[in-house]
C-alpha cells in the first residue's frame, strides 16, 4: 500500500489525487461488479459518456494475457483474462485484519466525497 511505489498503493493514491483534483470532472469510473455482470450495458453507457460511436464487443470470447509484464512484476498470471466476461463471486484472500483496515477506504463509493461530480458507470 506504499503510495509512492507500492503495487496497489501507488494506483490507489493516484486515483485519489485525480478524484479530488480540479480535473476530476473528466474522470469516468467504472464499477467492476456492474461491468462483470452487465458488460454490454456498461459499455453502452461508456460510449455515450465519451460521445463516441458504439463498438460491438463479444463478451464471450476475450483474449488477453501479458506474460512478460507479469513476469517482470514477479506475479505470473496477474493479467491473464478469462475468455468470458462474467462476475465470479469469491471471498477475499486477504487476512481479516488487512481486509478490515481497508474496507472503508473506497472513497468513490461515498456520494458525499464526489465533490467534483465524477461520472460513475
Amino acid at each position: 500500500m506504499d503510495p509512492d511505489k507500492g503495487l496497489v498503493g501507488l494506483s490507489w493514491n493516484s486515483l485519489r489525487e485525480a478524484w479530488f483534483s480540479e480535473h476530476a470532472g473528466k474522470l469516468i469510473v467504472i464499477n467492476y461488479d456492474l461491468l462483470a455482470r452487465e458488460p454490454n450495458k456498461v459499455m453502452t453507457r461508456l460510449y455515450e459518456a465519451l460521445d463516441e460511436a458504439p463498438f460491438k464487443h463479444d463478451f464471450n470470447h476475450i483474449i488477453f494475457d501479458d506474460v512478460s509484464y507479469d513476469a517482470d512484476l514477479g506475479m505470473p498470471g496477474l493479467h491473464h483474462v478469462r475468455p468470458k466476461v462474467e462476475l465470479q463471486e469469491r471471498t477475499t484472500c486477504l487476512p481479516p485484519d488487512l481486509f478490515s483496515k481497508y474496507k472503508d477506504t473506497s472513497f468513490w463509493a461515498n456520494p458525499k466525497l464526489n465533490l467534483r461530480n465524477v461520472s460513475i458507470l
